[in-house]
């Protein structure tokens, strides 16, 4: 089972780079929110560990999970996007050159009066 993982994540690594970005920095903000819960779990902010250990707790501490990690899981690709150099990704594509910081742009303004 683990070969047949391996081999689709090597698979889609190749077929493009940037969906596997994003894939593996979802699954990293669903862990930290599956952390962040438990340990609001274990303080028990909010009194969150009475409600959750009741017979109905369970499906508002996967809600909970899910939508934290939803957060987590967009800052983190939010992050990973704007970090990335847009250069080396390109492949041949024609891409927008953004000036870097202090770089003069020559521009011209026509002024009516």
């Amino acid at each position: 089972m683990f070969q047949r993982l391996s081999k689709t994540i090597r698979r889609l690594r190749r077929a493009n780079p940037l969906l596997t970005l994003l894939i593996v920095h979802a699954a990293i903000g669903f862990v930290l929110s599956a952390a962040f819960v438990a340990t609001i779990v274990v303080l028990d902010t909010g009194r969150l560990a009475h409600l959750f250990a009741t017979n109905l707790g369970w499906p508002f501490a996967l809600v909970l999970w899910f939508f934290i990690g939803l957060t987590f899981a967009s800052v983190l690709m939010g992050s990973a996007i704007m970090s990335l150099n847009g250069d080396d990704r390109t492949r041949g594509r024609r891409s927008l050159r953004r000036p870097s910081a202090g770089e003069m742009i020559e521009s011209r303004v026509t002024v009516r009066k």
